[in-house]
Order: structure tokens, then sequence, then C-alpha cells
């Protein structure tokens, strides 16, 4: 129980300092999802430009930092994927293009969606995802807390698997001075604040 408190009160701490950023005239935050990660040497994100809480839009800069020197500031290694973000409403699929290295906003049709309570869920323990079936021209990842199969045009068919991978989010403080230089890492998508 202590334990569990000691690590609640430092990831708290962790995420104050780097919202703290946000207000000083030294130094900033950026989130994004990442798209290329290289141990101890740097890292690519593709920022949130979005102002409502829990509702991000990935489709600003494409951002690249070198990493912080110390392990302990950088957090557990991302995922990394070329899937930005997807629109359940408008039937889309925002993707980084490994061509273009430009953001591109794909319209799919949606097959099926099941929500899944967590990565213990049977439909998805043990899984490995995007899943891509060629005889069928669907695409089933794991995103946004739910099991999602949809249909690319013809003409996005030919996209490699990874670019259906959703990378994690993450946030990133910085000094002004050496604005590429990353001061603290924060993978948002691997860090539970609850201490469960």
């Amino acid at each position: 129980m202590m334990k569990t408190k000691i690590l609640l009160l430092s990831l708290l701490a962790l995420t104050f300092a780097l919202s703290a950023c946000i207000s000083t005239t030294d130094g900033g935050v950026v989130q994004g999802r990442c798209v290329a990660f290289e141990p101890e040497k740097s890292m690519t994100i593709v920022a949130d430009t979005s102002k409502v809480r829990n509702s991000p839009n990935y489709n600003g800069a494409i951002l690249t930092y070198k990493l912080p020197a110390e392990a302990k500031e950088v957090g557990p290694r991302p995922a990394v994927g070329g899937c930005l973000q997807i629109d359940l409403v408008k039937s889309t699929v925002t993707i980084l293009d490994p061509a273009t290295k430009t953001i591109k906003e794909i319209a799919v049709k949606v097959s099926a969606k099941e929500p899944v309570a967590n990565a213990r869920d049977p439909k998805v323990a043990g899984k490995t995802f995007p899943v891509v079936d060629k005889e069928k021209k669907t695409v089933t990842v794991y995103a946004q807390k739910m099991l999602i199969t949809f249909r690319p045009s013809e003409d996005d068919q030919e996209y490699p698997a990874e670019v259906w991978q959703m990378g994690d989010e993450m946030r990133v403080a910085f000094f002004n001075q050496d604005k590429g230089q990353a001061t603290r890492v924060m993978n948002v998508s691997k860090t539970d604040i609850t201490g469960h």
C-alpha cells in the first residue's frame, strides 16, 4: 500500500513537472504520437494540436528530439507506428505517409468495433496488432480501447503493416535555448497514474 502511494505521488509529480513547463518562459512541453524512435539517440513525434482535453488531434508539426542522456528521464520505450488517429464518426484514419513523410487522412469503411476492457482482455491478450487480412482487404487494430476493423480504399491497400500500427502517446519537455533537446520524456500510453 505504501509503495503504491509513493509510486502515485512520484508519477503525479512527474506529470506536474512536465505540465508546469507550459507556463514558464524558460521552456515548454509538447505532446504527440511517436512515429520513430532510436534508443539513446532520438525520438520523432507528430504533435497534438488540440486544446481540448482527452480529444487529441495529431495533425501538427513532425518534431524530432534528442533524448536525455539519463535513462531515468526517458521512461518506458515507446511503441512506434504510422497510424496517428482513427475517427469513427468520419470513418477516417490519419497516417504519416512513409514515402512522402506527410500527414494523410484516409477514408475507410469501418466494418466492426468492439470495446476492450484492458490489455488482459482475451480479445487482445497475447495477440499482435495490427492484423492485415490480404484476402478480405481489411485491417484490425487495437486502439482507443477498442478492436477496430476497417477496409482502406484500393489505392491504400499496399501500405506496409507498420503504417496501421498506432505509436504511443508521448510528452516531451525542453528548454527554449535548445528546443531540439528533450530534458524529460514521458510515455503517456504506458504510464498508469492511478497506481493500479
